[in-house]
């Protein structure tokens, strides 16, 4: 791990190296940005380390940066003008410093194929970097995240840059068609949002994608007994950059096929795992086509 200072705080970040002898050219970064009151440990393990895995298995490495702490946890500030500790805090700036000294010091990271993916919070906050970086990241992933209503209202994104929105229809916590971020007791006090289905309109017109998406996949029923399903949907947009869509028809608060299960509790509160799909390896494919 290392520490990156930044607006004069201290703040760890997790780097995993795939487990290979020799590196003989640069390689990608990925960084996992977690959800709201979690951290580089928490990002690994709600993930079951699935991104590791694949980073032994094709060559990358991967970073889990951290949110500031504060009295009601730790927190990204993703744009929703909601958590107070976060007020000030330039997590963009923060972020851009973090790949800055990583490139810097590992000369084995290619500072050209650098990626973000994130889940909740840190799903709304890939939606920010994706809103207030101009080259410096490739290619965003957001998993059950809409995006922070405020932000959108100031968001000017780059046009050459493609991002995959993964959300669940059946999300308690990021509800399909809420304009709120709800707490766990289903109350809509955690900031204001757009719906899943104004997310991709705001997307869509962004990135100039065609009306039409030029590909429609519905995924194999792998696991009958998870209570959802899958469909994909993919746009072409202006200057080559694309956006994907997957759909978790009735799935919960999770990263498909890759979050542990959860027990009856956790099921009540978050709703149905998904485990059709692996998101760590559609998010790295996603990643590695669009600079191929």
């Amino acid at each position: 791990s290392m520490t990156v200072k930044s607006q004069g705080q201290k703040r760890r970040v997790l780097l995993y190296s795939p487990k290979v002898k020799r590196i003989r050219r640069a390689k990608p970064l990925i960084l996992v940005m977690h959800g709201g009151h979690g951290n580089a440990d928490k990002a690994r393990t709600n993930t079951s380390m699935a991104f590791e895995d694949l980073a032994d298995e094709n060559r990358f490495f991967v970073a889990y940066p951290e949110a500031v702490q504060g009295s009601e946890g730790s927190h990204w500030n993703d744009g929703r003008d909601h958590y107070e500790h976060v007020e000030g805090v330039n997590d963009v700036a923060y972020i851009l410093k973090v790949i800055r000294k990583l490139t810097e010091k590992y000369k084995a990271i290619d500072p050209d194929r650098v990626f973000v993916a994130g889940a909740s919070n840190g799903g709304m906050m890939v939606q920010r970097l994706a809103c207030e970086t101009n080259g410096e990241i490739q290619a965003f992933a957001a998993v059950i995240a809409g995006m922070p209503t405020a932000l959108s209202r100031r968001c000017q994104p780059r046009l050459r840059q493609s991002i995959l929105l993964m959300p669940g229809t059946e999300d308690p916590l990021m509800p399909f068609d809420s304009e709120f971020v709800h707490n766990l007791r289903g109350q809509p006090v955690l900031g204001e949002r757009l719906t899943m289905p104004d997310t991709f309109k705001f997307w869509k017109r962004h990135l100039k994608c065609g009306i039409f998406p030029a590909d429609v996949t519905v995924w194999p029923e792998v696991d009958w007994n998870d209570e959802s399903s899958v469909t994909s949907h993919y746009f072409d947009c202006d200057e080559g950059s694309e956006l994907h869509i997957y759909r978790i028809e009735k799935g919960g608060h999770f990263w498909p096929g890759i979050s542990s299960p959860p027990g009856p509790l956790a099921k009540s509160l978050l709703g149905n795992l998904n485990k059709d799909i692996n998101s760590a390896e559609i998010i790295y494919k996603f990643f590695v086509d669009q600079v191929n």
